[in-house]
Protein backbone atom coordinates (compact mmCIF):
# COMPACT_ATOMS: atom_id res chain seq x y z
CA UNK A 1 0.00 0.00 0.00
CA UNK A 2 1.43 3.17 -1.15
CA UNK A 3 0.21 7.09 -0.49
CA UNK A 4 1.49 9.96 -1.22
CA UNK A 5 1.30 13.72 0.64
CA UNK A 6 2.07 16.90 -0.63
CA UNK A 7 4.19 19.14 2.22
CA UNK A 8 2.97 22.75 0.93
CA UNK A 9 5.53 25.09 0.81
CA UNK A 10 5.93 28.69 1.92
CA UNK A 11 5.19 30.21 -1.18
CA UNK A 12 2.40 27.78 -1.96
CA UNK A 13 -0.77 30.42 -1.68
CA UNK A 14 -2.04 31.32 -5.45
CA UNK A 15 -5.15 32.48 -6.84
CA UNK A 16 -6.43 29.79 -9.33
CA UNK A 17 -9.89 31.71 -9.84
CA UNK A 18 -10.60 34.91 -10.76
CA UNK A 19 -13.44 35.72 -12.48
CA UNK A 20 -16.54 38.19 -12.77
CA UNK A 21 -20.28 37.33 -12.33
CA UNK A 22 -23.16 39.78 -12.28
CA UNK A 23 -25.44 39.51 -8.99
CA UNK A 24 -29.01 41.01 -8.28
CA UNK A 25 -29.17 43.43 -5.68
CA UNK A 26 -32.98 44.50 -4.12
CA UNK A 27 -33.78 46.45 -6.39
CA UNK A 28 -33.33 43.60 -9.20
CA UNK A 29 -30.52 45.54 -10.83
CA UNK A 30 -27.73 43.54 -11.97
CA UNK A 31 -24.38 44.51 -10.36
CA UNK A 32 -20.89 43.82 -11.97
CA UNK A 33 -19.05 41.68 -9.07
CA UNK A 34 -15.35 40.67 -9.44
CA UNK A 35 -14.56 36.89 -7.88
CA UNK A 36 -11.00 36.49 -6.70
CA UNK A 37 -10.28 32.90 -5.47
CA UNK A 38 -7.99 31.23 -3.39
CA UNK A 39 -6.26 27.79 -2.92
CA UNK A 40 -6.08 29.06 0.86
CA UNK A 41 -8.01 31.47 3.15
CA UNK A 42 -7.02 34.82 2.87
CA UNK A 43 -8.52 37.68 5.51
CA UNK A 44 -10.29 40.86 3.80
CA UNK A 45 -7.30 42.61 5.53
CA UNK A 46 -4.66 40.85 3.99
CA UNK A 47 -6.14 41.43 0.29
CA UNK A 48 -6.89 45.21 1.31
CA UNK A 49 -5.02 47.66 -1.25
CA UNK A 50 -3.98 44.41 -3.37
CA UNK A 51 -6.31 44.16 -5.59
CA UNK A 52 -6.18 46.07 -8.73
CA UNK A 53 -8.26 46.14 -11.93
CA UNK A 54 -7.98 48.29 -15.04
CA UNK A 55 -10.57 48.67 -18.43
CA UNK A 56 -8.27 48.02 -21.15
CA UNK A 57 -7.80 50.16 -24.43
CA UNK A 58 -10.73 49.21 -26.81
CA UNK A 59 -8.77 48.40 -29.41
CA UNK A 60 -5.21 46.86 -29.66
CA UNK A 61 -2.96 49.91 -31.21
CA UNK A 62 -1.54 47.64 -33.51
CA UNK A 63 -4.93 46.80 -35.20
CA UNK A 64 -5.66 48.95 -38.47
CA UNK A 65 -8.20 51.15 -37.87
CA UNK A 66 -10.64 49.57 -40.99
CA UNK A 67 -10.22 46.30 -38.91
CA UNK A 68 -11.59 47.76 -35.59
CA UNK A 69 -14.89 46.39 -35.24
CA UNK A 70 -15.37 44.92 -31.81
CA UNK A 71 -13.25 45.52 -28.66
CA UNK A 72 -10.10 43.53 -28.83
CA UNK A 73 -9.85 40.45 -26.74
CA UNK A 74 -6.18 41.06 -24.61
CA UNK A 75 -4.69 38.17 -23.19
CA UNK A 76 -2.41 39.43 -20.02
CA UNK A 77 0.79 38.73 -21.67
CA UNK A 78 0.03 41.27 -24.30
CA UNK A 79 -0.71 43.84 -21.60
CA UNK A 80 2.69 45.98 -21.47
CA UNK A 81 3.48 48.85 -19.36
CA UNK A 82 2.31 50.87 -22.06
CA UNK A 83 -0.92 49.47 -22.82
CA UNK A 84 -1.48 49.50 -18.79
CA UNK A 85 -0.70 53.75 -18.65
CA UNK A 86 -3.31 53.95 -21.40
CA UNK A 87 -5.95 51.98 -19.29
CA UNK A 88 -8.47 53.63 -16.92
CA UNK A 89 -8.10 52.27 -13.19
CA UNK A 90 -11.51 50.55 -12.15
CA UNK A 91 -12.80 51.04 -8.37
CA UNK A 92 -13.26 47.92 -6.69
CA UNK A 93 -15.34 47.96 -3.68
CA UNK A 94 -14.91 44.93 -1.50
CA UNK A 95 -17.83 43.32 0.14
CA UNK A 96 -17.72 41.98 3.83
CA UNK A 97 -16.58 38.37 3.66
CA UNK A 98 -18.88 36.11 6.19
CA UNK A 99 -16.07 34.83 7.98
CA UNK A 100 -12.69 36.11 9.20
CA UNK A 101 -10.60 34.02 6.68
CA UNK A 102 -12.24 33.40 3.16
CA UNK A 103 -10.43 31.33 0.31
CA UNK A 104 -13.03 33.47 -2.20
CA UNK A 105 -12.92 37.74 -1.80
CA UNK A 106 -15.55 39.48 -4.08
CA UNK A 107 -15.60 43.64 -5.38
CA UNK A 108 -17.94 45.25 -6.62
CA UNK A 109 -17.40 47.34 -9.86
CA UNK A 110 -18.84 49.06 -12.66
CA UNK A 111 -17.28 48.72 -16.29
CA UNK A 112 -18.70 49.37 -19.87
CA UNK A 113 -20.38 45.96 -21.15
CA UNK A 114 -17.52 44.14 -23.37
CA UNK A 115 -14.32 45.81 -22.48
CA UNK A 116 -12.03 43.88 -21.37
CA UNK A 117 -10.50 44.25 -18.02
CA UNK A 118 -7.01 43.88 -16.15
CA UNK A 119 -6.94 42.15 -12.94
CA UNK A 120 -3.65 41.90 -10.52
CA UNK A 121 -3.66 40.61 -7.84
CA UNK A 122 0.12 41.16 -5.88
CA UNK A 123 2.50 39.19 -4.77
CA UNK A 124 3.70 38.69 -1.11
CA UNK A 125 0.07 38.20 0.52
CA UNK A 126 -0.16 35.85 3.34
CA UNK A 127 -2.49 33.56 4.02
CA UNK A 128 -3.82 32.08 7.35
CA UNK A 129 -1.39 29.19 8.25
CA UNK A 130 1.39 31.65 6.91
CA UNK A 131 1.42 30.70 3.48
CA UNK A 132 2.83 33.19 0.69
CA UNK A 133 2.14 34.11 -2.34
CA UNK A 134 5.37 34.56 -4.51
CA UNK A 135 4.72 36.23 -7.41
CA UNK A 136 1.55 38.37 -8.80
CA UNK A 137 -1.63 36.91 -10.28
CA UNK A 138 -2.48 38.15 -13.36
CA UNK A 139 -5.85 37.63 -15.49
CA UNK A 140 -7.78 39.68 -18.29
CA UNK A 141 -11.34 39.08 -18.04
CA UNK A 142 -14.44 40.11 -20.45
CA UNK A 143 -17.46 42.23 -19.15
CA UNK A 144 -20.38 40.18 -19.18
CA UNK A 145 -23.72 41.44 -21.10
CA UNK A 146 -26.29 42.02 -18.55
CA UNK A 147 -29.02 39.01 -19.10
CA UNK A 148 -32.47 39.58 -20.00
CA UNK A 149 -35.13 39.21 -17.28
CA UNK A 150 -39.06 39.21 -16.96
CA UNK A 151 -40.24 38.53 -13.65
CA UNK A 152 -43.67 38.65 -11.58
CA UNK A 153 -43.09 40.43 -8.32
CA UNK A 154 -45.76 38.88 -6.03
CA UNK A 155 -46.58 35.63 -5.00
CA UNK A 156 -49.66 34.03 -3.93
CA UNK A 157 -53.01 32.35 -5.14
CA UNK A 158 -55.27 35.35 -4.21
CA UNK A 159 -56.52 38.12 -5.63
CA UNK A 160 -58.17 40.27 -3.41
CA UNK A 161 -61.50 41.68 -4.42
CA UNK A 162 -60.98 44.92 -2.57
CA UNK A 163 -58.34 47.75 -3.49
CA UNK A 164 -56.58 47.69 -7.02
CA UNK A 165 -56.58 44.51 -8.85
CA UNK A 166 -53.31 44.46 -10.29
CA UNK A 167 -50.34 42.06 -10.77
CA UNK A 168 -46.66 44.05 -10.82
CA UNK A 169 -44.17 42.92 -13.01
CA UNK A 170 -40.27 43.33 -13.48
CA UNK A 171 -38.69 43.50 -16.95
CA UNK A 172 -34.85 44.01 -17.97
CA UNK A 173 -33.05 44.35 -21.68
CA UNK A 174 -36.20 43.98 -23.68
CA UNK A 175 -38.28 46.53 -25.58
CA UNK A 176 -41.64 45.01 -24.75
CA UNK A 177 -43.72 41.78 -23.38
CA UNK A 178 -46.59 39.41 -24.45
CA UNK A 179 -49.48 38.74 -21.60
CA UNK A 180 -51.20 36.09 -21.91
CA UNK A 181 -54.79 35.86 -19.34
CA UNK A 182 -56.39 32.51 -18.46
CA UNK A 183 -59.84 32.86 -16.88
CA UNK A 184 -61.39 29.80 -15.83
CA UNK A 185 -65.00 29.85 -16.78
CA UNK A 186 -67.14 29.63 -14.28
CA UNK A 187 -69.03 26.34 -15.11
CA UNK A 188 -65.86 24.42 -15.35
CA UNK A 189 -64.45 25.51 -12.04
CA UNK A 190 -65.28 21.93 -10.51
CA UNK A 191 -63.05 19.99 -13.59
CA UNK A 192 -60.20 22.69 -12.10
CA UNK A 193 -60.03 21.00 -8.79
CA UNK A 194 -60.77 17.55 -10.04
CA UNK A 195 -57.76 17.78 -13.01
CA UNK A 196 -55.47 19.41 -10.85
CA UNK A 197 -52.39 17.36 -9.78
CA UNK A 198 -50.78 19.90 -7.83
CA UNK A 199 -51.65 22.41 -5.11
CA UNK A 200 -53.60 25.88 -5.28
CA UNK A 201 -51.08 27.84 -5.53
CA UNK A 202 -49.75 26.26 -8.64
CA UNK A 203 -52.04 24.45 -10.05
CA UNK A 204 -50.65 21.78 -12.82
CA UNK A 205 -53.16 20.71 -15.93
CA UNK A 206 -52.15 19.42 -18.90
CA UNK A 207 -52.62 22.17 -21.56
CA UNK A 208 -55.25 20.00 -23.65
CA UNK A 209 -57.23 20.22 -20.42
CA UNK A 210 -56.79 23.39 -19.33
CA UNK A 211 -57.74 24.65 -23.00
CA UNK A 212 -61.21 23.61 -21.99
CA UNK A 213 -61.79 25.70 -18.71
CA UNK A 214 -60.25 28.48 -19.54
CA UNK A 215 -61.16 31.52 -21.96
CA UNK A 216 -57.72 33.06 -23.10
CA UNK A 217 -56.76 36.83 -23.79
CA UNK A 218 -53.46 37.56 -25.01
CA UNK A 219 -51.92 41.35 -25.04
CA UNK A 220 -48.59 42.51 -26.33
CA UNK A 221 -47.14 45.28 -24.66
CA UNK A 222 -44.38 47.78 -25.63
CA UNK A 223 -42.03 49.01 -23.38
CA UNK A 224 -39.81 52.08 -22.64
CA UNK A 225 -36.29 52.49 -23.63
CA UNK A 226 -34.33 52.23 -19.92
CA UNK A 227 -30.49 52.67 -19.77
CA UNK A 228 -28.76 49.32 -19.84
CA UNK A 229 -29.15 46.92 -17.13
CA UNK A 230 -31.76 49.22 -15.62
CA UNK A 231 -35.28 47.53 -14.62
CA UNK A 232 -38.39 48.56 -15.62
CA UNK A 233 -41.72 48.39 -14.06
CA UNK A 234 -45.36 47.72 -15.11
CA UNK A 235 -48.46 46.12 -13.91
CA UNK A 236 -51.08 43.60 -15.12
CA UNK A 237 -54.87 45.07 -14.30
CA UNK A 238 -56.91 42.23 -13.77
CA UNK A 239 -59.63 44.58 -13.14
CA UNK A 240 -61.04 44.18 -16.90
CA UNK A 241 -61.30 40.70 -16.43
CA UNK A 242 -63.40 40.49 -13.19
CA UNK A 243 -66.30 42.11 -14.48
CA UNK A 244 -69.24 39.73 -14.93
Amino acid sequence: ITSYIIVPGLYSLNYNNISMTLVDNARFEPEQVLIVGSNRNVSEAALKGHVSAWVLPEFNPKTPEAERKAPYPWYADEVTKDILAKSEPLTLQAMPSAEAQEATHSYKFKAPVGRMLYVKVDAGIQAFGGYLSQKPSLTTLEVLPYPQAAKLLSEGAILSLSGDKKLAFMTRGVNGVQIEIGRVLPNQLHHLVDQNRSGFATPDLYDSEMDKLVERMVEKRPLPVTEYGKPSYDNIDFGQYLKA
